[in-house]
């Protein structure tokens, strides 16, 4: 024989003051990770620009994008975007109702003595957009690039005028302040700041440029050689980096450059340790050689062939003085030509990408070298002035 159910009734009612509430969206492996016994932590970043130097970092049309709302995980980032939805989405929570009656002045109060109070439903927010996680990926290299300012030391300052100018003319930005601009995983942000690098000094971030780098490798390799490391092997720069004072700019270009080329993972390896990737190295010093060469507007950018793959010899190791070739340089990055019957080369920008492939042209004479570059630099504060 059928029977009837009966359900208890819950009394709904509507708040007078609607919180402001959004529902979020997440996709499935988002989901996943903050599902995980120990799920990560997650950072929501916009990239409105707080200085007027930055105007410019969002400025194309394929940038656009990136002026929004984010939330980004260790490896992926996610534009929030704001979507209405089709049906009007009530957030409930629980409540007491109790029953009401009716008095001379039409005021609705509650009578405790007609009833027990009952269970009931209160909607506290009335969503009509909801918001949805969209992953999105950047160049992220290129967006930093072009919020670091160049630092470059002047041959005809001391190492300290130089900072002194640069901290009177750069906008004080920390590093983490920085990351914070980039909507991107912290991760590819750092990854792109050590290729660039960058530097964090004095709360003021900054990126060498060639000929300032180019000149900071040229005094660590005068330094390693007084000491007699082999830079070919494991050296211990624990000492070389931490003095009584500040460091200055250079030493943070310094470590900037060799924790560059170290290698990225090694079993052996320490925290004071230091074992440089010859790969990188050999390729680096070739291209920051020509670009240092480019940079000087008071020279000729050109060098000879010969004299180029000498120079480039005595900024390596001894043992890899050998891998100093053209082909260890990237496509299209530097041009032969041919001046009074002798090869030249000069830089012609990198894409980073292949082994080098010259291009051969014929050029008329080049301009005569200035001569040759002059530049001091103090590395630790116990250390006489190295001239270069």
């Amino acid at each position: 024989m059928p029977t009837q159910t009966s359900f208890a009734e819950i009394s709904l009612a509507i708040a007078h003051s609607q919180q402001n509430l959004r529902l979020l969206e997440l996709p499935p492996d988002l989901l996943d990770l903050l599902s995980a016994p120990r799920p990560p932590r997650l950072y929501l970043k916009s990239s409105s620009p707080r200085h007027s130097r930055h105007q410019s970092v969002l400025s194309t049309p394929a940038d656009k994008a990136a002026e929004s709302l984010h939330l980004c995980t260790q490896t992926q980032s996610y534009q929030v975007r704001q979507v209405s939805t089709s049906n009007s989405v009530y957030i409930i929570e629980s409540s007491i109702a109790r029953p009401a009656s009716i008095r001379g002045d039409d005021i609705i109060q509650f009578d405790e003595s007609l009833a027990q109070p009952s269970s009931a439903t209160t909607a506290i927010a009335k969503v009509d957009t909801m918001l949805e996680l969209l992953p999105v990926s950047y160049d992220v290299k290129f967006m930093l690039e072009r919020l670091l300012p160049i630092y470059t030391a002047s041959e005809l300052s001391s190492s300290e005028e130089s900072q002194s100018l640069f901290l009177s003319q750069s906008v004080s930005v920390s590093k983490d302040a920085l990351f914070s601009e980039i909507p991107a995983p912290n991760a590819e942000i750092e990854q792109a700041w050590r290729d660039l690098l960058a530097f964090e000094f004095q709360g003021r971030c900054a990126k060498p440029s060639a000929s300032t780098s180019f000149a900071v490798w040229h005094s660590v390799i005068h330094w390693v050689t007084l000491e007699r490391w082999d830079l070919a092997g494991d050296v211990n720069f624990k000492g070389f980096f931490v003095t009584e004072q500040a460091p200055s700019i250079e030493a943070m270009v310094a470590q900037a450059i060799l924790i560059n080329l170290e290698h990225e993972k090694l079993p052996n390896s320490t925290a004071s340790c230091m074992h440089l990737d010859r790969t990188k190295v050999v390729r680096w010093t070739g291209m920051t050689l020509l670009q240092a060469r480019l940079e000087r507007p008071d020279s000729n950018p050109q060098l000879l062939k010969d004299d180029y793959v000498g120079q480039w010899q005595d900024l390596l190791p001894e043992g890899w003085r050998e891998d100093a070739v053209l082909n260890k340089l990237p496509s299209g990055s530097y041009a032969i030509e041919v001046v009074e019957g002798k090869e030249t080369i000069i830089w012609m920008g990198s894409d980073e990408s292949g082994s080098g492939t010259a291009q051969s042209v014929t050029s008329e004479a080049a301009k005569p070298s200035s001569g040759k570059r002059k530049w001091h630099e103090k590395f630790k504060a116990q250390r006489k002035e190295i001239k270069k």
